[in-house]
C-alpha cells in the first residue's frame, strides 16, 4: 500500500483550500494557505516530498501555484495570469506545464513564462488537460470550435498540432467532443478521454457520451467505450496510464437528477467497466483517479451529494487488476 497520495479541491469563502493526503492508513486533512475564495484544480507529484497545485480564485481572480514539501503546503511564485488554471505536468521538479483555456504557462527552474500557442489554435480551441514525459514532450488536450477535441504537442521549443482527433462511430452522432484528461507513456503513446453531446433527433438537451481516442505517435484512432446500460449522460473526467495496455478513468454515468461513479479500465483492444464503491448519495461523481505502478492500488476522488448538500467523496482499493 502506498504512503504518500495528495487530493486538491476548493471550499467556501473563508474556509482556506483543502487538500487531503494518504498516509498509508488514512487521509489527514493538510489546509493550503490560499486566500479565501480560490480553490484548486490540479496536482501533480514528483515524489512524496514534492508535489505543485494549481487553481485560483473561483470568480475571477488570479492564478496561484502551492507547493508540497511532504510536511506542509507554501505559496509559490504564480504565473502573472488573470485566470485559475486548470491542469499541471510536471517531468521533474523544475519543469512543469499549466494550461487552462488557450493559455499555457511553463515553469523552467522557479520562473513561470507563458509559452504562446499558435494563432489559429488559438483562436479555435480551448484546453484544460496536460501530460508531460519529458521536458522535451507534452501534450495538451481540450476542445475545439468545430466540435471535436483537440490536442496539441509542446517539444520544449515550439508547437505541433496534432491531426484531426476521431470521434466515435459504436454511439449515435456527438458533437462538442471535448477531452477532459490526457496521459503519456511516451512520446509514442498517450490516452486521452472526455465526452461529447448527442446530435439531434437522437437524443435529447444534455444527454453525453464518453470520449476516448489512442495517440501512436502520428495519429488518433477512437477507442471509446460503449454507454453504461440505463445512461443517458457519461463523462470520463480523469485518467491514469501505466502502459499501453493499462489505463484507468473515472467519471460517472447519470440518468436524469442521479449519476453512479464510473471507472473503466483499459487493457490494450478494449474497456471494461470495473465496479466501483459508489456511495448512498443520489448523485457521485468522480473527478480524479490515480494508481500505483506494478501495484493493484487505486483512489479515486470526487464529489457526493443528494439535493445539492454533501461532499468530497473518496475511495481506494487494492484489488483493481
Amino acid at each position: 500500500m502506498p504512503k504518500a497520495c495528495v487530493a486538491v479541491g476548493s471550499a467556501g469563502l473563508g474556509e482556506g483550500v483543502p487538500t487531503e493526503v494518504w498516509n498509508g492508513d488514512e487521509w489527514q486533512t493538510a489546509t493550503a494557505p490560499s486566500p479565501s475564495g480560490y480553490e484548486l484544480s490540479g496536482v501533480d507529484c514528483v515524489s512524496s516530498d514534492d508535489c505543485l497545485a494549481v487553481g485560483g480564485a473561483a470568480v475571477g481572480g488570479n492564478a496561484v501555484v502551492e507547493g508540497w514539501n511532504g510536511r506542509s503546503w507554501a505559496v509559490q511564485p504564480s504565473p502573472k495570469l488573470r485566470t485559475p488554471l486548470d491542469s499541471v505536468s510536471c517531468s521533474s521538479a523544475v519543469n512543469c506545464l499549466a494550461v487552462v483555456g488557450d493559455v499555457v504557462e511553463l515553469l523552467a527552474g522557479k520562473r513561470w513564462s507563458v509559452v504562446p500557442l499558435p494563432a489559429a489554435v488559438r483562436a479555435h480551441s480551448g484546453f484544460d488537460a496536460v501530460s508531460c514525459r519529458s521536458a522535451r514532450f507534452c501534450l495538451i488536450g481540450g476542445g475545439s470550435l468545430n466540435g471535436g477535441p483537440a490536442a496539441v504537442i509542446w517539444n520544449g521549443t515550439t508547437w505541433r498540432a496534432t491531426p484531426a482527433v476521431q470521434v466515435p462511430t459504436t454511439h449515435e452522432p456527438i458533437s462538442g467532443a471535448f477531452f477532459s484528461a490526457v496521459a503519456c507513456t511516451s512520446s509514442s503513446w498517450c490516452m486521452a478521454v472526455g465526452f461529447g453531446d448527442y446530435l439531434p433527433p437522437h437524443a435529447s438537451s444534455g444527454d453525453q457520451a464518453p470520449v476516448a481516442d489512442v495517440w501512436n505517435g502520428s495519429t488518433w484512432s477512437n477507442v471509446s467505450p460503449p454507454m453504461p446500460p440505463r445512461s443517458d449522460a457519461t463523462q470520463l473526467t480523469s485518467l491514469w496510464c501505466e502502459s499501453r495496455i493499462r489505463c484507468y478513468a473515472a467519471g460517472f454515468a447519470g440518468r436524469g437528477d442521479t449519476s453512479q461513479a464510473l471507472i473503466e479500465r483499459w487493457a490494450g483492444r478494449r474497456w471494461t467497466r470495473f465496479p466501483s464503491a459508489g456511495s448512498d448519495q443520489a448523485r457521485t461523481d468522480l473527478h480524479g483517479i490515480s494508481c500505483i505502478a506494478h501495484t493493484r492500488w487505486c483512489a479515486a476522488v470526487g464529489v457526493a451529494s443528494t439535493g445539492g448538500a454533501g461532499g468530497g467523496f473518496v475511495e481506494t482499493t487494492s484489488n483493481l487488476p
